[in-house]
Order: C-alpha cells, then structure tokens, then sequence
C-alpha cells in the first residue's frame, strides 16, 4: 500500500528523499496545522527527524475508495531530547492518534487532509 510505504519511507525510516519520490510538487496540506505545501511538509519532517528522532507511525487501519485512502494510525516516541530551547525542552514523551486522507494522483500523493487528532506531547 502506497501510504504505508510513505509513512515508513519518510517517519519510521527518516528518509526525507522519499518526499520528493512520492510527493507531488503540486501537493496541498489540511488540517490541524498539518503543512501546506511539499517545501513546509518536508521542513517539518526534518525538524521530527532532529527533534524527535525515535518517533514512529504504527498504521492501525486504511480505507481506498478511488484515488483517497483514509488512514487510521498512532505515533509517537519515548525520547526527545532535552537540549532543545523553549518549549520543547521540557518534553520527554509523546503519543498521538490520528486520522487522514490522502489523495493520489499519478501515483503521487497530491493532498494529506488531517481530520482528527487525539493525544499530545507530554511535559
């Protein structure tokens, strides 16, 4: 499945190439400040690989219907480093729920619309 793929290509694997593989340069983000475009998306994977290095998608369930795949999965990690300034600095672990769409195009993913999150950072 080509989102599990993605998800272990670019999260698990901290592959940021893998975006520009499997990312239409056209992509839109959606939802719960997901980025909005492909130059934010992989920003924000690079600041996860750096700040959040053991962070980890474990996909629960999928959904296709036509060229949108629904995914239900969980994330997180047990170690953020504790050199980072502000805010982050206090963290030490972190788990989330979630769900998204993602909609393909030529192969490629072409929008990631996040529609529910639950859980968050731990301080």
């Amino acid at each position: 499945m080509r989102v599990r793929e993605y998800l272990d290509q670019v999260v698990n694997r901290q592959d940021l190439n893998a975006v520009d593989r499997m990312v239409s340069p056209e992509y839109q983000g959606s939802g719960f400040g997901w980025p909005e475009d492909r130059q934010a998306l992989t920003e924000f994977y690079r600041w996860q690989a750096e700040f959040r290095p053991t962070w980890r998608i474990a996909v629960q369930s999928t959904l296709e219907v036509g060229d949108v795949v629904a995914v239900h999965a969980h994330a997180g990690c047990t170690d953020l480093p504790t050199h980072v300034d502000g805010p982050e600095a206090a963290l030490t672990a972190s788990t989330v729920e979630w769900l998204a769409a993602y909609r393909f195009a030529d192969g490629l993913i072409v929008a990631i619309r996040v529609l529910q999150v639950r859980g968050s950072l731990t301080q």
